[in-house]
């Protein structure tokens, strides 16, 4: 009998879409990728950002639960929970 056809896989997340842990007790997400930068948010410790990238200075590019683009300082996130 003929091997039937594969079926479409769920869309995952792709290579690019790398989820960081907030490892802080209180992150603050910035507007850009240093402390004089406007505060948009805190994130308490276990929260989930997607990693868009290295911001220079030890800053990381993130986007949050919420679809928003912002900058934490890399000390604070880990690819494990904490």
């Amino acid at each position: 009998p003929e091997a039937e056809p594969e079926p479409e896989p769920e869309p995952q997340p792709g290579p690019a879409e790398t989820v960081l842990y907030v490892t802080g007790t209180k992150v603050n997400v910035r507007t850009g990728p240093a402390t004089v930068y406007e505060i948009i948010t805190a994130l308490e410790q276990g929260a989930e950002v997607i990693d868009l990238g290295d911001a220079g200075e030890g800053w990381r590019l993130i986007r949050l639960e919420a679809g928003e683009i912002g900058y934490m300082s890399g000390d604070f996130l880990s690819p494990t929970p904490p």
